[in-house]
């Protein structure tokens, strides 16, 4: 079992369930609009994690560092 949100999207994203859905996103009457699946959600989270360590501040002095915590 996972013990937290960004293991569980990593295990289900790369090996258990890659194309299973994460996320469904409906319309107002209930209707299915658009699917995330694990797989898409995990290429997503590497991406945004990547971007904020690397993109943002200086590069000498770096506002965020491996281990931070964003909200």
């Amino acid at each position: 079992m996972p013990k937290n949100l960004i293991e569980a999207i990593h295990r289900y994203g790369t090996a258990s369930f890659p194309k299973a859905a994460a996320v469904t996103m409906l319309d107002h009457h209930g209707k299915s609009i658009s699917t995330l699946t694990y797989g898409k959600l995990y290429s997503k989270m590497i991406k945004i994690a990547y971007n904020l360590l690397n993109r943002i501040g200086p590069k000498s002095d770096p506002v965020l560092r491996p281990g931070n915590k964003v909200g």
